[in-house]
């Protein structure tokens, strides 16, 4: 039985739908998602094996798969946080969620890191203009007070 991922996704109980033994069908149209260029969330459905069943992204035309070590931890501890590199250039922020029941497998949601590296970066620079004008204040600081208090000539 297939499902429209877009309208179980909208539901919010994509595991529930899965555990049911419901296997969602991506729709085409704006359901894809091409993860190099795009800030919009994902969802990507592997089988028990680490296989694609249903994806809204793709990296180069194709669906991306994370390392077979992130299923292998998943299986023993239901669910993993991690950012995900699939190529140069292109960081993914994803959880991935161990499903039970009709259909064992994996869901994956995901989101591409570029807007949070960019803003770490601005941070990082705006951290350094302010300890450069910080040592600026200092050194204003010690010529004033040196000027203030040096020997007066008699």
């Amino acid at each position: 039985m297939a499902t429209d991922l877009v309208a179980v996704l909208e539901r919010g109980d994509l595991v529930a739908t899965l555990q049911q033994g419901a296997l969602p069908a991506v729709t085409g149209g704006s359901g894809a998602v091409d993860i190099a260029r795009s800030l919009s969330p994902f969802v990507i459905l592997y089988d028990d094996q680490g296989h694609t069943l249903a994806s809204q992204a793709l990296l180069d035309g194709k669906a991306p798969v994370p390392p077979a070590g992130i299923f292998n931890y998943v299986r023993s501890h239901n669910e993993d946080r991690f950012s995900w590199q699939p190529r140069r250039g292109v960081r993914i922020a994803a959880v991935i969620q161990r499903v039970n029941g009709e259909h064992p497998g994996f869901v994956l949601a995901g989101r591409n890191m570029r807007e949070v590296e960019s803003r770490e970066a601005l941070v990082g620079q705006l951290a350094g203009l302010t300890w450069i004008g910080m040592l600026g204040v200092i050194l204003v600081g010690t010529v004033v007070f040196g000027w203030y208090t040096r020997p007066k000539a008699a």
